[in-house]
């Protein structure tokens, strides 16, 4: 699949007006388990999940626009019009998550489609994401690293390789979601 663009990264900290509304109703975070096949992917974080409500729905009417929004304009045009619960991350000194991908093939009606993650404080060191952006045959342009400031978010086709990569200072918190559609076709 050919994309022109291979993830949409919103700046100027779009989503800051819902960053204090997360930190109120995200549950106490725990361990959180890699549960893939792939023995070989690591991952060390702590999270918790956010489930819609009428506590929550600014927070999931906000997302909802800003996908709609990187789906037209990076010219994805995926149907993906479910939200799944939100993840609420912490990766504290060490912790990381190795490369993946959140898309996977099942037997459910719905696949994950696109992916987002928005960054809710930028007073921590290391915990860079980076991204699989570019063609194999240039090394050099292949990885991105995005800079993102809290309240700024990166979506991308949930097909996408990325990673966190160990934080080295402080405390990184993100939200992290997947927007859901009908089986590829």
């Amino acid at each position: 699949m050919i994309r022109a663009n291979p993830f949409w990264q919103f700046n100027e900290q779009p989503f800051l007006d819902i960053v204090d509304t997360v930190y109120t109703v995200a549950p106490k975070v725990d361990t959180a388990h890699y549960d893939q096949t792939d023995p070989a992917i690591e991952r060390h974080s702590d999270i918790s999940w956010i489930n819609p409500s009428e506590e929550t729905y600014s927070i999931f009417e906000k997302i909802s626009q800003g996908v709609a929004h990187a789906n037209e304009k990076a010219e994805w045009f995926f149907d993906a019009p479910l939200i799944e619960p939100l993840q609420f991350t912490q990766y504290k000194v060490g912790q990381k998550y190795d490369w993946h991908v959140d898309q996977f093939m099942g037997i459910e009606d719905t696949i994950r489609k696109i992916s987002f993650s928005i960054l809710l404080n930028d007073d921590f060191e290391g915990g860079e994401l980076q991204i699989e952006a570019g063609s194999p045959e240039i090394p050099d342009e292949r990885i991105e690293t995005v800079k993102l400031k809290k309240g700024d978010a990166l979506i991308f086709p949930s097909y996408t390789w990325h990673r966190v990569l160990p934080v080295t200072s402080g405390v990184r918190h993100s939200l992290v979601g997947w927007c859901r559609g009908d089986q590829w076709k």
